[in-house]
């Protein structure tokens, strides 16, 4: 069985019988333990000061070898930070070891999240301090900051909406990895044709991507067809490249977009892409998924078709410079970037 060693962890010393776990510096804990909340995907967006108080509402807790710590079945109901150790996640049926986690790893997100079922058992694998917040102090604390809380539920609507599909997708992951491996509005706007609309619009195209898994030597993008959606890849790797001859022009890894032009132009695909790793999983947002969105927000499609146009004249006067040195075309080329710079002003982008 688990024990509490401690319910205001990071201002006591929590220590073993034989002295092979502590936390003797606690500032040092307390840092390290806010950086990788900042870091996780949770709480990227949220301020210091929440952080601080967040940490102030975890629990330690000291869990022997093969002592169980969550369940399959069971339903959720904290989010787990391991200090000290290793945990393992089992098979249903005890016999296999499906992964492994180590320090600095979260999991069981969803169950601090929502109230489902847990999805695999984990157990200690050797003698472990593992950080706990329950989904109670959770919902307290941000009783007192409502703009993080309203910044977290739609980061985990939109990785939740994800996993939900996934699953549909019956596409695998690695237990701690359901929600890591979403997508979410923070990768979106990484588009730069995205990149300052607003956060309403952002949430629905993100609730709107549809997951895809493709595997090793599978064609993503065939040059010469037509382009009709984008794609963001949350694992693996693709590369851009020549049918003809193999010729390898760029490598695509985590966290890279592609294919954004034909969200907007009908027009076919300049290059083909492949997948160069064992497994890769996207999510894909097709043109008829953005225009849906963009129904219900006139301003932002006016804004990013504008930007757009000029951003797809300004490449094929570039592409053209770039063919033709001429100073006809290097002026074509100072001409629409002018226009662009025109149109980021009237849109503030």
């Amino acid at each position: 069985m688990s024990q509490i060693i401690n319910v205001q962890p990071i201002n006591v010393e929590g220590r073993t019988k034989d002295g092979e776990l502590n936390l003797s510096d606690n500032n040092s804990t307390k840092d390290s333990l806010i950086k990788n909340l900042h870091e996780h995907f949770l709480f990227k967006n949220v301020d210091q000061e929440f952080l601080e108080s967040l940490v102030n509402e975890m629990h330690i807790r000291l869990f022997n070898k093969n002592d169980n710590i969550i369940v399959k079945g069971e339903v959720g109901r904290a989010l787990f930070f391991i200090l000290k150790g290793e945990v393992s996640v089992i098979s249903d049926d005890g016999e296999n070891i499906l992964n492994v986690m180590g320090e600095q790893s979260f999991f069981g997100e969803i169950g601090v999240l929502f109230s489902v079922p847990r999805t695999a058992t984990c157990f200690a694998s050797k003698k472990s301090i593992i950080l706990t917040l329950t989904k109670e102090n959770l919902k307290k604390l941000l009783e007192n900051y409502p703009s993080v809380a309203q910044e977290i539920a739609l980061i985990a609507e939109e990785r939740f909406s994800s996993f939900v599909k996934s699953q549909d997708a019956e596409i695998k992951y690695e237990f701690g990895e359901e929600l890591s491996l979403g997508i979410s509005r923070d990768q979106i706007k990484n588009v730069p044709i995205f990149r300052d609309c607003e956060v309403g619009f952002l949430h629905m195209l993100a609730m709107n991507v549809q997951p895809v898994q493709y595997f090793q030597g599978d064609l993503v993008v065939k040059k010469g067809d037509i382009a009709n959606e984008m794609f963001f890849i949350v694992r693996g790797t693709a590369e851009v490249f020549n049918e003809v001859d193999g010729t390898v022009y760029a490598e695509l890894t985590t966290p890279s977009f592609f294919g954004e032009v034909g969200l907007f132009f009908e027009m076919k695909r300049t290059a083909s892409v492949r997948v160069s790793s064992s497994v890769m999983d996207v999510f894909q947002l097709t043109k008829n998924n953005l225009d849906e969105v963009l129904k219900k927000y006139p301003e932002v499609a006016e804004k990013i078709k504008a930007e757009a146009q000029v951003r797809f004249k300004y490449n094929e006067a570039r592409e053209k410079a770039k063919l033709n040195k001429t100073q006809e075309a290097e002026t074509e080329v100072e001409i629409v970037r002018e226009k662009l710079k025109v149109v980021c002003i009237k849109y503030q982008i």
